[in-house]
């Protein structure tokens, strides 16, 4: 059942990715970075008023734990974090 939503969640963000369809988020950001772990970093957690995201450490290299003005486009159904700009 649980592999069963996650193929459909990537399938409609893959879908809304090659539409366009990408959402944009403007605000206060607070963002949280885990320790990493013997299995390697784990992923980024940004927060915007009650929307929650999340992204790769690997991916945001730049972006270090703190309170932020940013600009976040994310794809609509996992909330990944495609593109993460400080303002």
């Amino acid at each position: 059942m649980i592999s069963l939503f996650l193929i459909v969640v990537s399938s409609l963000d893959l879908i809304a990715l090659m539409s366009g369809n990408i959402k944009e988020s403007v605000g206060v950001c607070q963002v949280y970075v885990p320790e990493p772990t013997a299995k390697g970093s784990e992923g980024l957690e940004i927060v915007i008023d009650s929307l929650r995201l999340s992204g790769g450490v690997n991916d945001f290299p730049y972006v270090k734990e703190g309170t932020y003005q940013c600009n976040v486009k994310y794809l609509p159904y996992s909330k990944i974090v495609i593109e993460f700009v400080k303002e």
